[in-house]
């Protein structure tokens, strides 16, 4: 009945529908099945998991609180009942239950020990695999490349086995997408990512799209890689426009099935805007671009999910217009004030290296149009120098920020010259 729907709903990790089907199921058990009890425990687990996905600190915190009485509350009462149940994954479902009520090492252990007992459990692997993601995910953040490098290594070797039994399985081929979208960031962040390794990411895309042809998130990964790829072509001066292209066109596909989704409407103002840049360049307007950007992220603006990112992605628009502004003899001063409020906003939700550094380069313009005008740059380079040296505190092994720390006390120093002061203890700095 309603209780065979709702799994295999599960299963295919339509969650909001499988919700729908239990729910009515427990009802019409009068609460007291425990098998329901568990198939609605987990549907409402990973939900959480879904609504909490991509949020830290503060943030995570105030929507823990937000979602407590939905989800995790009734997520946690449903999956205790379902322990009454004695059923063989009941490991698997101590592990989720530990992971929702935030003890990652203790769900990471459980999770494997349910899969050394079940081999047959493919969710047990999805299950550590995600949790390795998420701790390889923090470790780059830090820039501790190599344990990052060791975790993402270990949830290969899980969703592996994951994909060996549950071939069909929609959640175990998703894993494998973003698990290959994080080994391919880490290589972008050491420089070494070829055209190779986009091939070889992108094919966990394909392997996933023929699973499912209809999995917007998988679409979502499928447009985060193309436009991490045409960060780095953009970088190396080579033409990003084509990949792009493609990466806002994987973002329209998983709009048209998921309208709302917040990372869908991320990765199409990211695309955008990178695609702005790119006209940009080759002296073309880019404000008609850019103002497809925001209007894409602004419909997520007030959401809770990825609202960092948010906000750091539409500082970066900003950012770009003023730079565009600035080099057409319009006043950038309002636009490059926007952007800074921008990444400021940001780091105060989720301090981060990306948001503290953008924010130095928006100061940087600002510090050069008023040096065009004839006015005193040093508040704006004080500030982007400040900007640059929190981005260091949080990653100091960024190459760019500590060259851009460098450049900046140097314009600091032709500064103090032009004016007739000393130099020197900038010169020492630099």
């Amino acid at each position: 009945g309603r209780l065979a729907i709702g799994r295999g709903l599960l299963a295919l990790g339509r969650l909001e529908e499988a919700r729908t089907e239990l729910e009515v199921a427990w009802r019409a058990s009068r609460r007291r099945d425990p098998a329901i009890a568990q198939a609605l425990g987990l549907t409402l687990a990973r939900l959480s998991q879904r609504e909490l996905e991509g949020l830290s600190g503060k943030l995570r915190e105030e929507r823990r609180k937000a979602i407590e009485a939905d989800l995790l509350k009734p997520a946690r009462e449903l999956l205790h009942r379902a322990e009454a149940l004695q059923s063989e994954n009941t490991l698997y479902v101590e592990a989720v239950l530990a992971l929702i009520e935030e003890r990652p090492e203790q769900a990471l252990a459980l999770a494997r020990e349910a899969g050394r007992r079940l081999p047959w459990l493919f969710e047990a692997s999805v299950l550590e695999a995600e949790i390795l993601r998420n701790r390889a995910a923090s470790l780059m953040g830090r820039g501790d490349f190599p344990q990052a490098e060791g975790c993402l290594e270990e949830a290969r070797a899980a969703l592996e086995r994951a994909m060996t039994i549950g071939r069909s399985a929609p959640m175990a081929h998703q894993g494998e997408v973003q698990r290959r979208m994080l080994v391919f960031q880490l290589r972008m962040n050491r420089g070494k990512a070829t055209r190779a390794d986009l091939d070889w990411a992108l094919g966990a895309v394909n392997d996933a799209l023929k699973v499912d042809p209809e999995d917007w998130r998988v679409q979502a990964f499928a447009s985060a890689i193309h436009r991490r790829w045409g960060t780095m072509l953009m970088e190396n001066g080579e033409d990003a426009g084509p990949t792009l292209d493609e990466a806002i066109r994987a973002a329209e596909a998983g709009l048209r099935q998921s309208p709302e989704d917040t990372p869908l409407l991320n990765n199409l103002g990211t695309a955008l805007r990178y695609r702005a840049g790119c006209e940009s360049d080759r002296g073309a307007d880019p404000r008609p671009t850019l103002a497809r950007a925001v209007s894409a992220l602004q419909k997520v603006l007030d959401r809770p999910s990825f609202k960092d990112f948010i906000l750091d992605n539409l500082g970066n628009c900003h950012a770009l217009k003023g730079g565009w502004e600035l080099q057409h003899g319009i006043d950038p001063t309002a636009t490059l004030r926007l952007a800074c409020e921008c990444f400021q906003k940001a780091s105060s939700l989720r301090p981060w290296a990306g948001h503290s550094y953008s924010e130095g380069l928006a100061w940087l313009d600002l510090a050069t149009f008023e040096t065009w005008q004839g006015r005193d740059p040093r508040p704006a380079l004080d500030a982007a120098l400040k900007a640059m040296q929190d981005s260091l505190a949080l990653n100091a092994n960024s190459y760019g920020t500590r060259r851009a720390t460098a450049e900046l006390i140097l314009e600091r120093a032709q500064t103090a010259l032009a004016a007739a002061r000393s130099p020197g203890e900038d010169l020492r700095q630099a």
